[in-house]
């Protein structure tokens, strides 16, 4: 990881890679834009969530311009930013205004938000003519630090959230900090659930910084977040490039926590609590199932505790106490890892230190149900 064009930047060692940039006012930056590679000019099409649109009214000029300098013919497209945007219906048509557009093999979309249209715009660059370069701008935190890279593209089915999807890789992550100036406290505090998790997976001296500059951070007034972004990003990559189709499970560790997160989402309503906000609980609770099967250390799972509870905005015990306990264990049966009737946890024993188990349903309902 280096600095280059003001910015952090590092490559994702993958086959069809991923340049990374961190930094403030990326779109003045034309350089780091990915180049048209034909002689002539191709169609490139922006777009961008219209409350982001709104916040920075000639963002998606400045970046058109950007464009416009590496061979691009682009337009702007804006879009609505919700779940609503990853249903095939709202999808559907955008096909048809890419075919209007002109675009081809050799176009390039570019997806300007957070997570939402990250997922569905990359899925739309997946299909679109079986495949086309994009770049992934990231608006949130969270995205920033966790969805943008990966090339998990996805929509959502009636039977469940990005059941239909596929891996594709941005040609280049811009995640411009500027545009996380006027985020509300609880999106920045999600963002640092998930930067939280790779300190703890990976890192223990990045979790000490994190902890360190966490009320900064969770303010946004702090000149190390850039370099927390990047770092993030560097030790997901990690991680994606051993294991690019999640398949051979190294890249698991980036979900310690979610299962029970994605359990708490399902019982208090998905949209109640941010996504990172459920991650800090789903940690929480992953630490005092591994303090209690003797896997970690008792000081030091208290320790991480305490710095996991002064982060998070919500309460674990009134959280559990208002959800209902067998609706969240229902929801973490459909998790991915599971085997046979079994809930897959994963513990954690250190910094880097993690360990897949199979648990009972019962089990789990019984802890749960002794910590509300």
């Amino acid at each position: 990881m280096k600095r280059i064009h003001n910015a952090w930047h590092f490559e994702v060692n993958l086959p069809q890679a991923s340049d990374v940039y961190v930094g403030e006012h990326l779109w003045n930056t034309p350089e780091i834009w990915p180049s048209c590679l034909t002689s002539d000019p191709q169609p490139a099409m922006i777009f961008i969530d219209r409350n982001v649109a709104q916040l920075f009214p000639d963002l998606a000029e400045h970046i058109s311009n950007a464009l416009n300098q590496r061979g691009w013919m682009p337009q702007i497209r804006p879009v609505e930013a919700s779940e609503s945007l990853k249903a095939f219906d709202a999808i559907y048509p955008l096909y048809a205004e890419m075919l209007q557009a002109g675009m081809r093999r050799q176009s390039l979309a570019v997806a300007v938000g957070g997570g939402t249209v990250g997922d569905a715009i990359g899925f739309l660059a997946a299909t679109y003519l079986r495949g086309i370069a994009w770049v992934n701008v990231p608006t949130t935190l969270l995205a920033q630090v966790d969805s943008s890279l990966g090339g998990k593209t996805g929509i959502n089915h009636a039977e469940g959230k990005n059941l239909m999807g596929a891996f594709h890789q941005p040609r280049a992550i811009l995640c411009d900090t500027h545009l996380l100036g006027d985020l509300p406290e609880r999106e920045r505090i999600s963002g640092l659930g998930e930067m939280l998790k790779y300190g703890l997976i990976a890192d223990a001296d990045f979790w000490k910084r994190l902890c360190v500059e966490e009320e900064s951070l969770r303010q946004g007034k702090n000149d190390y977040l850039p370099e927390a972004i990047a770092h993030s990003l560097k030790i997901k990559a990690h991680y994606v490039e051993q294991d690019e189709y999640d398949l051979n499970g190294v890249r698991a560790a980036l979900n310690f926590g979610h299962t029970f997160a994605h359990g708490i989402e399902a019982a208090v309503g998905y949209g109640t609590l941010r996504h990172g906000e459920a991650v800090l609980l789903g940690m929480e609770l992953a630490i005092l199932l591994s303090l209690q099967e003797a896997f970690l250390p008792e000081s030091m799972g208290q320790s991480w505790l305490q710095s996991l509870r002064k982060t998070s905005a919500v309460s674990l015990p009134e959280c559990l106490h208002k959800l209902n306990i067998p609706t969240m264990v229902k929801a973490m049966q459909k998790d991915k890892k599971n085997e046979n009737l079994n809930i897959r946890i994963l513990l954690i024993k250190n910094h880097g230190k993690i360990l897949p188990k199979d648990f009972s349903v019962t089990y789990i309902n019984n802890f749960l149900e002794g910590l509300s």
